[in-house]
């Protein structure tokens, strides 16, 4: 089940209480332009360079894909 419109965490915690899976809302975001969505997720899959082990981190990325993912 998908809630949509969750603006408190009032919301949230009801629907929570309800069995929603997902949830979508101004609390989790406020609109975006596709630009900015864009930016967000290339920001998001950027790899973690405070430990240098960029190579390990992309295998742990490919090893949690679902075995449909490409």
């Amino acid at each position: 089940m998908v809630a949509e419109a969750i603006e408190t965490e009032e919301d949230l915690s009801r629907v929570k209480a309800m069995g929603a899976d997902l949830v979508q809302g101004y609390l989790i975001s406020r609109k975006l332009a596709l630009a900015e969505l864009i930016a967000i997720f290339k920001e998001w899959n950027k790899p973690d360079t405070t430990t240098g082990d960029d190579k390990a981190e992309e295998a742990q990325r490919e090893d949690a894909k679902p075995d449909n993912a490409q």
